[in-house]
């Protein structure tokens, strides 16, 4: 099993950079990852910018690991449709590289299940690819998956959630971690972390 880093990247640096700025010293978070595979992101997160948090992740076998590595994350299987988690229960909702499976006709039900958990002034962010229009493309790492990208500034702003801001990312060159911001001159590799307030 691949060690754990606690070093943040700058993506995760960017995001509590946000939350340090809008939020009081003293609050205790409660942060939710849809899509956290084995938590290392999230336990980062809370790290950085206090709190507790709630790992959602579809694979039984990475939320077996992520509790093995992360006993103060509460971990749960559940999708970006359906987290299984109590009704505005989370301040800051992220979704790291997941809503790229989730089929462009199934975000409404993403979008239900975000206000559902989500409080009145929740922090959302999602990092992903970011795409001027909607686009289904095979999977580099496996081409039988399709994976769908989009405009999360315009699927997200205006629906309950103000866009906050925009970072675009360069294209990680040792697997997941950012750290350089700029725009990637090849299209199908562009990433930004997108943060919304919810209003």
């Amino acid at each position: 099993m691949r060690a754990f880093n606690p070093l943040p990247d700058l993506a995760e640096l960017t995001l509590t950079g946000h939350l340090k700025a809008t939020r009081a010293d003293n609050e205790q978070l409660a942060l939710a990852e849809i899509g956290c595979s084995r938590g290392d992101r999230l336990a980062r997160l809370m790290l950085a910018a206090g709190g507790f948090g709630f790992g959602v992740d579809p694979s039984t076998k990475a939320i077996r690991a992520g509790k093995k590595l992360h006993p103060n994350v509460t971990f749960s299987i559940g999708t970006a449709e359906a987290t299984g988690l109590p009704q505005r229960s989370v301040d800051v909702v992220f979704y790291g590289w997941s809503l790229m499976y989730v089929p462009h006709d199934s975000m409404a039900a993403v979008k239900s299940e975000l206000s559902r958990i989500s409080r009145r002034g929740t922090t959302l962010a999602i990092l992903d690819f970011d795409s001027d229009r909607q686009l289904e493309t095979p999977y580099r790492h496996s081409p039988h998956i399709n994976v769908f990208r989009r405009d999360y500034g315009r699927e997200f702003d205006g629906d309950g959630f103000n866009l906050a801001s925009k970072t675009t990312l360069l294209y990680p060159q040792d697997g997941n971690r950012f750290t350089t911001v700029g725009v990637e001159p090849e299209a199908h590799k562009r990433i930004a972390l997108y943060i919304f307030t919810r209003r």
